[in-house]
């Protein structure tokens, strides 16, 4: 397995109480979206659709035009690449380690026969960068929405309701998704 995941990931922390002048936003599960931008839409803009929990903005990537359908990865990048070993069908167990030295088990999944890869997300939700809210800033958040694909449900049952603090990255705006890990293994 080659290790992919090298500082796109904020870790978090759990926030029991809010701080002072820290903004709360949205966090989502991991998706990717099937969508068609409006004819009004041009590059570098935001766009508001309803996703699976609620409505929310993204910033389309390079390629997309107006008019045109666009797939929308809202998902942090993969935490690995994994080559299927010899022998191994879907559903087999694997055995990865973390640069941290932590195991993290994870499932062959369907359409992958030995010797092809697949990727493996990290255990994390996606933040949006509330209005106002700059690089280094303080956000608190918790999971929202009720639906999860079959492969987070357990994560995402572990997740919500449970408030948790990050900073936000450099390089981003308002609106804007950033990747974060959850605190405590949840």
């Amino acid at each position: 397995a080659q290790h992919l995941c090298g500082g796109g990931l904020a870790d978090a922390e759990f926030a029991v109480a809010p701080r002072e002048g820290e903004a709360e936003t949205l966090a989502i599960l991991p998706c990717v979206l099937d969508v068609t931008l409006p004819q009004t839409w041009r590059p570098g803009q935001m766009v508001r659709f309803d996703g699976p929990y609620g409505a929310f903005t993204v910033r389309p990537g390079p390629g997309a035009r107006p008019g045109a359908r666009a797939q929308l990865r809202v998902a942090p990048r993969h935490e690995f690449r994994v080559e299927v070993p010899p022998g191994a069908a879907p559903g087999a167990e694997l055995l990865l380690r973390r640069e941290t030295g932590e195991e993290v088990v994870v499932l062959v999944p369907g359409g992958v026969a030995p010797g092809e890869f697949f990727g493996v997300m990290p255990p994390a939700v996606m933040v949006q960068v509330p209005q106002g809210a700059r690089a280094g800033d303080a956000v608190r958040f918790r999971l929202c929405g009720e639906a999860a694909p079959p492969e987070a449900q357990g994560f995402a049952d572990a997740a919500r309701g449970a408030w948790c603090r990050a900073a936000v990255p450099g390089g981003l705006l308002p609106g804007d998704y950033f990747a974060v890990r959850l605190p405590g293994g949840l």
